[in-house]
């Protein structure tokens, strides 16, 4: 899933979801009269192939640093002790392991903003990565400029609050010398 691009699943789960099985709608065409139902419908696709796309890193980077965190001398004090697996895995090694985690996925919103100008383009979404493209072909620099930096904003708050969970997580960061 690492080296699927974006476009390629959106078309793949377009056919599955839309065509194959047609359970939801092949476009995701939101009009103002359309109901709260309607509109979930119609997110669900997108939504689905974008999360697909940020979960993939981070489940992985998750996945190698819980394999190195349950290797550590504190873990295995934690079961020498007689803990039960489960309470060392989500009290000793999670919150440890969690935090890279975090991280990837704060770095990879970069990668969703561009990802959404994409998946935006299949499934024929009018949002934030459309008004971004209409904006650069209609040469609109007012609305260029607030785009790119609700973008950035987005982008460094979402790093900032991956930072402060770090700190909340990681008891060791706390500490100063």
């Amino acid at each position: 899933m690492l080296s699927l691009p974006d476009f390629l699943l959106a078309t793949i789960l377009l056919f599955l979801f839309a065509v194959a099985v047609p359970i939801l709608p092949a476009l995701a065409t939101i009009s103002e009269a359309s109901t709260w139902q309607e509109t979930l419908r119609a997110m669900v696709l997108p939504a689905v192939t974008l999360a697909i796309m940020m979960a993939v890193y981070a489940i992985r980077v998750l996945r190698d640093s819980l394999i190195e965190v349950l290797r550590s001398d504190y873990v295995r004090l934690a079961e020498l002790k007689g803990l039960r697996p489960t309470a060392v895995l989500f009290r000793h090694a999670l919150p440890n392991a969690i935090v890279p985690a975090l991280n990837v996925t704060a770095l990879n919103l970069g990668f969703l903003i561009g990802g959404v100008v994409i998946v935006e383009r299949v499934f024929s979404y009018p949002g934030f990565g459309t008004l971004l493209i209409d904006a650069l072909q209609l040469r609109d620099i007012p609305l260029i400029k607030a785009t790119v930096m609700i973008s950035a904003v987005v982008y460094v708050a979402a790093n900032l609050v991956a930072d402060v969970l770090a700190v909340l997580l990681q008891p060791r960061l706390r500490t100063s010398r």
